[in-house]
């Protein structure tokens, strides 16, 4: 990844700081990109009923390719490379789903996860007087406007509501262009809030749900986990890695055959004792 590099003496300006916040992003990007892939990816943003007819949505993110800055980033121009970027959603925050008007209706809501990069953090800043440096000029030319002290990368979360149909008939919407769809809720006539059963990830819905220290327990190479493999088929002869389930299995099939024979043996086939004294 790229580093921006000052020196001794330099007066800095403001693009040393501003390419020092953009190759550092970059290089997140790349990292969770290689990890995670291009595809997007949830994690956290649990949906729970909330107070009334609301939904509540826990705290998370949304991992989604988006340009490096699809707007100029204060003097550096914009830039279209896509990258994988993380949005954030801080907080919990609470979605209304409100309930059908009609007797024997339900309504089903998709809630939808997008990536957004917004600018924020307005203040009014000191800006370099030239014509009197001992005053700066408030906001720039000293207009006393604000400027924008934040690029956030937010996970930005809405509703959208289905069609009412008659209860048990009611569709989930297809999730908006850019958008991706994370859960439905299902509520119907008369209902003063939403039932945990009526709220269900929906079909395909990219959640992260396991981590790296849960996808890989083991340290290696002093195993400190459990490792399990799958058990190949009776008389496998492949190259696959057995478990104890198979081996166990191959032994006692080979002792029960060797019985076999040994009973074969027993009833006339071989009665010469030196034979048994071989066995």
């Amino acid at each position: 990844m790229d580093r921006a590099t000052v020196y001794n003496g330099e007066e800095l300006i403001e693009t040393d700081i501003l390419n020092g916040n953009k190759f550092a992003m970059i290089g997140l990007a790349k990292l969770a990109q290689a990890v995670l892939g291009t595809a997007p990816v949830l994690q956290g943003l649990a949906c729970t009923p909330g107070t009334g007819l609301t939904a509540a949505i826990a705290a998370g993110q949304v991992y989604q390719m988006a340009a490096v800055d699809a707007t100029p980033y204060s003097s550096l121009g914009a830039d279209a490379r896509q990258v994988l970027k993380q949005g954030i959603l801080a907080d919990p925050i609470a979605v209304p789903v409100p309930a059908p008007g009609t007797a024997g209706k339900s309504i089903n809501y998709l809630v939808q996860v997008q990536f957004q990069e917004v600018d924020t953090g307005a203040l009014v800043l000191p800006f370099y007087n030239a014509s009197n440096p001992a005053i700066p000029y408030s906001g720039p030319g000293g207009l006393g406007t604000s400027s924008m002290t934040i690029r956030s990368g937010k996970c930005a979360v809405q509703v959208k509501a289905g069609a009412m149909a008659n209860t048990g008939s009611q569709v989930t919407p297809a999730a908006d262009v850019g958008w991706i769809g994370a859960y439905s809720v299902q509520v119907d006539y008369g209902m003063s809030g939403v039932p945990a059963q009526n709220i269900v990830p929906v079909p395909g819905a990219p959640f992260l749900t396991l981590a790296l220290p849960q996808a890989a327990p083991l340290n290696s190479p002093a195993f400190t986990g459990v490792p399990t493999v799958p058990t190949p088929a009776p008389g496998d002869s492949s190259q696959k890695v057995v478990n104890s389930a198979f081996v166990s299995a191959a032994v006692s099939s080979s002792a029960s055959s060797l019985l076999t024979t040994i009973s074969n043996n027993s009833k006339g086939q071989y009665s010469d004792m030196y034979f048994y004294g071989q066995l």
